[in-house]
């Protein structure tokens, strides 16, 4: 799923043209309001996003269009009831999910070692098919080459982006993971693109239909001896819909073809010219095809909590780190994914202490200090504003504090309902807990003299049962592409204790 936070953009309504608002959610369930801050939601009779109240725990539409003033003394920022939030998000979760499955299997709870169920293609060489799709109303002048080298070639850097999808995949993995794509169309399809808005109406059934119709030969898709394609990219014509069906996200659908059954795919808007091509949002909903990486930020009320955070932000691409730099350098992959996906060959033992450098972009090594929970343990990497962390909002230490049997959707801080993975911000301030941003200079460790992290500092280093775990991180260098740091030995630690 790729989440939005507030961000503004142009959405489309029923019945006029699109309009700019601040959209909040994803594609299960999401809230707009107007650039100044009203809630507002789709009149059913107008098709036009008016301003809205809430009564009996939801939206009811004013009938005043969001285009004129708000109602007199109207506050900013409603939002509906919890059980009505949760209720509308399991209605819409059957709708675009109609073959089944569970929507709690949305939530990680560490069944799966962290992951998502499902398939994982972490290693190997994995060719995807990629599906072009034009409407009877809107149509894309991006060709097939064109996309072919935006997920394909090697030294990409057209309309300023840092490379391709697959030259990402590559660096995250250290060339473990070869994804390469063969892009097939435009297909044209015979409905408008606002037909695609309604849950109900099968975009990517469609897609699948009309690929085939076109000759394509799906067996050439399928690398395993389970004859499940690896990977299917949709990318339908004009800019990414936040709204409806067509919000850009992934999922799985059964079909069988040639052979070979579908299985999980990816969808998002193309664009209408090759001006527009960026990487962010595939690699973000490729990490969930591929990878079986979690979204590591809140998701709100649907968990009966009505207290989101950003998770990790802009410090991983499943956070909103792939939003960076208008998509075209996404953020890496955070060092907890990439130790999970076992992409990280080299392991390096904080445990015994001692002095450390953690030298920028050297993705496949990871320094850990494990604690006395096997899945709970703490991951320290250099995030300096270089390379594809070019456009972070601070440079130095990243400290992660990780649990495979955690999940970002359950953020109460508590031994049973605690983060997956939690970015330790330095400043203390918990800006990303409380959701008051996506990350700022104060988030990550540096020139520190003396104790940088320990159990009475803020943050603090205590597992999330409120013990106190033994790491003890002083002495942060300056940031830059290598930052050394101390790691006090057991026997510091138990003398400090004594």
């Amino acid at each position: 799923m790729s989440g939005l936070f507030g961000e503004a953009v142009a959405v489309p309504q029923r019945g006029g043209p699109m309009v700019d608002l601040r959209v909040y959610g994803d594609e299960f369930l999401a809230r707009y309001e107007t650039p100044d801050g009203y809630s507002v939601t789709e009149d059913e009779g107008t098709g036009l996003f008016s301003y809205a109240v809430v009564e009996g725990g939801r939206f009811r539409s004013t009938g005043i269009p969001a285009s004129e003033s708000p109602p007199r003394g109207l506050p900013r920022h409603l939002q509906e009831a919890p059980d009505q939030q949760l209720a509308r998000f399991e209605q819409r979760y059957r709708e675009i999910r109609p073959e089944g499955g569970n929507a709690k299997n949305l939530f990680t709870y560490g069944s799966n070692n962290g992951l998502l169920p499902g398939r994982q293609l972490h290693r190997g060489e994995i060719t995807g098919l990629t599906i072009l799709i034009d409407f009877d109303d809107v149509q894309t002048a991006i060709t097939a080459g064109e996309v072919a080298s935006l997920l394909n070639d090697d030294n990409y850097t057209a309309n300023g982006n840092a490379c391709s999808v697959r030259e990402y995949f590559r660096r995250m993995s250290g060339d473990v993971l070869d994804f390469t794509n063969e892009v097939h169309g435009p297909f044209k399809l015979a409905n408008r693109k606002s037909y695609y808005e309604d849950a109900g109406k099968n975009l990517v059934g469609d897609a699948l239909e009309a690929a085939k119709a076109g000759g394509v030969d799906f067996s050439r898709y399928a690398s395993q001896p389970d004859n499940i394609i690896d990977s299917i990219i949709i990318l339908y014509a004009g800019e990414k819909h936040f709204k409806g069906a067509l919000w850009p996200s992934s999922s799985s659908i059964a079909r069988t073809y040639d052979g070979v059954t579908t299985n999980l795919y990816l969808k998002t808007g193309l664009g209408i010219d090759a001006t527009g091509l960026r990487i962010g949002t595939l690699v973000h909903e490729a990490g969930h095809l591929l990878c079986r990486f979690p979204d590591l930020y809140d998701y709100g009320d649907r968990d009966g909590n009505a207290d989101p955070s950003r998770g990790l932000g802009r410090y991983c691409s499943m956070a909103g780190g792939e939003k960076l730099d208008d998509e075209r350098t996404p953020a890496p992959f955070c060092a907890y994914l990439r130790h999970l996906a076992g992409w990280c060959s080299n392991v390096v033992d904080l445990g015994p202490g001692g002095r450390f450098e953690a030298s920028h972009g050297e993705y496949t090594t990871v320094h850990r200090y494990g604690t006395d929970k096997a899945s709970e343990y703490f991951l320290v990497e250099n995030r300096c504003r270089a390379g594809l962390d070019a456009h972070l909002p601070s440079s130095g230490l990243a400290i992660y504090q990780c649990d495979t049997e955690g999940s970002n959707e359950f953020e109460d801080g508590t031994p049973y309902k605690h983060y997956q993975v939690l970015l330790l911000q330095a400043d203390g301030r918990g800006d990303l807990q409380a959701n008051r941003n996506g990350g700022d200079y104060g988030d990550l460790f540096r020139d520190v003299a003396g104790v940088a992290l320990s159990n009475t500092t803020k943050p603090n280093s205590k597992t999330w049962g409120g013990r106190d775990s033994g790491l003890r991180v002083n002495d942060i260098g300056p940031a830059g592409t290598t930052t050394g740091f101390t790691v006090a030995t057991p026997a510091e630690v138990r003398a400090e204790s004594s």
